[in-house]
Order: structure tokens, then C-alpha cells, then sequence
């Protein structure tokens, strides 16, 4: 996941390939089992509560994955040049297979 072809990944090149990973393994969320509102006041209502939440959420998931990345490169960056070469990288990937799993990219 080496996006600018120099021949190592970086901590921003993590948080983009989990990004990318979770984008496409989860969809916007939405109020579950919220009525269908029948007034446009309660529809503004519901509309701005689900943006609230779905704000929220990518703030979350933001922390998460830049937390996820930091670890990355503490555990896997054995040279401590602050990127990971091809090796380093390939031995995070293959720690991940149970999170990448959960989202659907592994077996």
C-alpha cells in the first residue's frame, strides 16, 4: 500500500488502507428502528440526529485508525526510520487477518 511509489508505507498510508477497508465494509448508519416521521419537523429532527451520529462515528473510527496506526509503527518499524519497508509491512498485514476478517477482506 506503498501510495506515492517511494518503497515504503507510512503511518498516513495505514490510516487510508483501514479507511478504505472499513468504508467498504460498513455503511452509513442510520437511527435503527426509527419511525418514519410523518412531519417535516420531525423529519429535520431525525435527519439531523442521524448527521449527529454518523459525525460521531467518523470521529470514532478517525481515532481508532490513526491509534491502530501509531501501534503499527512502534511494533513493526524494526529499522526506526518511521515508515515500513515491504517486509515490516507484510508482518503487520499478516497480524491483522482477525480484524481484516471482521471487515470482510481475509479468510
Amino acid at each position: 500500500y506503498d501510495l506515492d511509489g517511494k518503497g515504503v508505507v507510512t503511518k498516513d498510508n495505514i490510516i487510508e488502507l483501514l479507511d478504505a477497508f472499513f468504508r467498504a465494509a460498513h455503511t452509513q448508519p442510520k437511527i435503527m428502528g426509527a419511525p418514519t416521521p410523518q412531519s417535516t419537523q420531525a423529519r429535520h429532527i431525525v435527519d439531523r440526529a442521524e448527521k449527529e451520529n454518523a459525525q460521531l462515528l467518523q470521529r470514532a473510527i478517525q481515532e481508532v485508525l490513526t491509534e491502530t496506526a501509531a501501534q503499527a509503527m512502534v511494533t513493526f518499524d524494526k529499522d526506526k526510520d518511521g515508515t515500513l519497508n515491504y517486509k515490516e509491512f507484510r508482518s503487520w498485514l499478516e497480524t491483522q487477518r482477525g480484524p481484516l476478517r471482521f471487515l470482510g477482506f481475509a479468510s
